[in-house]
């Protein structure tokens, strides 16, 4: 009996990149992310005083699904077709994480074009609603902060700032998320 029971399916790792499942999920799920977005768009979800109102938990379900899903997936595709069935827990945190990364990359770009040339008044929108609420918290005794918090409202609700903190998001969550599922999906070969 041989030491591995597949060993006619073991693939030395170091010759197979990880670029081409990265790039295939990573573009995937930033097409998922777009159509999802549009279609919330389209529904009204997306509105500023829905997601004021709770639509913002269905914006974050589809973000973090989308995230969860495409992680996965890259992680255990590259496992089982690109690798015969074995996956370190190194590799399986790096094809996850290159795949959050394009497909952050990639939502990004999107983003950017969204807030800044089809509909840069629901930036405007957004940094209305969020003035008032912070207006309401202080009860208007601190005019002071209020204008700081202005200023600071201004730079935050960018469209290269929304870019900046989708790119991060979805990377960060997908890096968490590869760290569980190539902890989960690891199956080191004994021929390695």
């Amino acid at each position: 009996m041989a030491l591995d029971d597949n060993y006619e399916q073991y693939v030395d790792a170091s010759s197979v990149s990880v670029m081409p499942t990265a790039l295939r999920y990573g573009g995937i799920g930033a097409l998922i992310l777009i159509a999802l977005g549009l279609l919330l768009e389209v529904t009204g979800q997306a509105e500023p005083e829905a997601v004021a109102n709770g639509g913002g938990i269905l914006n974050s379900l589809v973000l973090y699904g989308t995230i969860i899903g495409v992680v996965v997936l890259a992680i255990k595709t590259h496992r089982d077709t690109d690798l015969g069935g074995f996956i370190s827990y190194g590799r399986s945190l790096g094809v996850g994480t290159l795949s959050a990364l394009i497909m952050g990359g990639i939502a990004a770009v999107w983003t950017y074009v969204q807030f800044a040339f089809i509909s840069p008044g629901k930036l405007d929108a957004i940094k209305e609603i969020t003035l008032e609420n912070m207006a309401e918290t202080m009860g208007g005794e601190e005019e002071e902060a209020l204008e700081m918090a202005q200023g600071w409202i201004e730079t935050m609700f960018s469209p290269s700032a929304m870019a900046v903190s989708t790119i991060f998001t979805v990377v960060f969550v997908g890096f968490i998320i590869a760290l569980i599922a190539g902890a989960i999906l690891k199956k080191e070969s004994r021929m390695a």
